[in-house]
């Protein structure tokens, strides 16, 4: 198997204990990344955490191969138990980190690759095809007792959902939300991939191309486009959770909505992972909303108001009737 730093391709996907981290392409060819992570554990708060943590010095084996080789891959794997989709800035990178305190549990949080699958120029059969097979190779059994997978999604996802529904047609699903006005002073202390342009464009999220692509109405449109589909969807499997509810949410009605009954120790070990800030391990938490509420300007306000309102109020009560 060749080495992709300045290899060739290998050829096929390689074997267990390797999980796929980068899509892209070269000479013409899309190619997917390997990685060799043996039975180490997903417990950083994003997948690339992981991979920079395994690949940092060199130590762990790289290789590539076509990704179109990525549908023949098979290995000792799960079928996810859950997917976590979110609005961004709410929590779901808490839930996520507590739910990898669990030993039994396997927890992908935001990976590039499943990205790269949703977001592929391709037909539906095929992106359909390929996507369930890279969920698939990140969800190997790599550690005995493994028996739940979970997928934290990156929060644009929410507006591939019907995609994610015909690849997962069984798989039951949550949506993390929170406050619009919180959300909206988080992303102006430090603005998210999702809310730039070049990075994801307006038009998967259903917004003009040729409008304005920057400032606080068109962030606010932005997470009006991932709320609203996470609305639409909501009969299909779907479980809203506020961020007020968190963490006990996490096992008190995700969990549960997962199908999953967690043990003494695993409720343990999520409250003991609660205490601590989740994007910053070792730091212990410290509650935000106030601060942010304080923060907010009349600009936010303003498109709150215009772009966001109605369908937070609209989540909230759906959320209420749903019990």
């Amino acid at each position: 198997m060749d080495v992709a730093d300045g290899g060739k391709p290998a050829e096929g996907p390689p074997g267990p204990g390797w999980l796929p981290i980068r899509v892209h392409q070269t000479g013409g060819q899309m190619l997917l990344d390997w990685v060799f992570f043996g039975d180490r554990r997903l417990a950083e708060p994003f997948y690339e955490d992981s991979v920079v943590q395994v690949r940092t010095g060199g130590g762990a084996p790289l290789v590539s191969a076509p990704l179109a080789d990525l549908a023949n891959w098979t290995g000792p794997s799960l079928e996810p138990t859950g997917l976590i989709f979110h609005m961004s800035r709410c929590g779901s990178t808490l839930a996520s980190q507590m739910l990898a305190a669990c030993p039994a549990n396997i927890v992908v949080s935001e990976a590039g690759p499943v990205d790269a699958m949703v977001r592929l120029e391709a037909t539906d059969e095929k992106r359909i095809k390929l996507l369930r097979a890279m969920v698939s190779a990140l969800g190997q059994v790599r550690n005995p007792g493994e028996s739940r997978y979970v997928l934290k999604l990156d929060s644009w996802h929410a507006r591939a959902l019907p995609l994610w529904r015909r690849a997962f047609p069984q798989t039951p699903w949550a949506f993390l939300y929170r406050e619009p006005a919180e959300v909206m002073v988080s992303h102006a202390r430090r603005t998210g991939m999702q809310m730039v342009a070049s990075l994801v464009p307006p038009a998967f999220y259903g917004i003009d191309p040729d409008g304005q692509t920057w400032g606080e109405d068109y962030r606010a449109q932005v997470l009006a486009a991932i709320c609203g589909s996470a609305l639409r969807e909501h009969a299909s499997g779907g479980l809203l959770v506020s961020y007020d509810e968190l963490p006990r949410a996490v096992w008190t009605r995700i969990l549960p909505h997962f199908g999953v009954t967690p043990s003494a120790e695993e409720l343990a070990a999520m409250a003991a992972a609660a205490r601590f800030d989740a994007k910053s391990p070792g730091v212990p938490f410290s509650a935000d909303a106030a601060a942010k509420r304080d923060q907010t300007t009349t600009a936010i306000d303003a498109a709150v108001e215009r772009r966001l309102a109605e369908i937070y109020r609209k989540l909230e009560c759906l959320r209420a009737s749903a019990g």
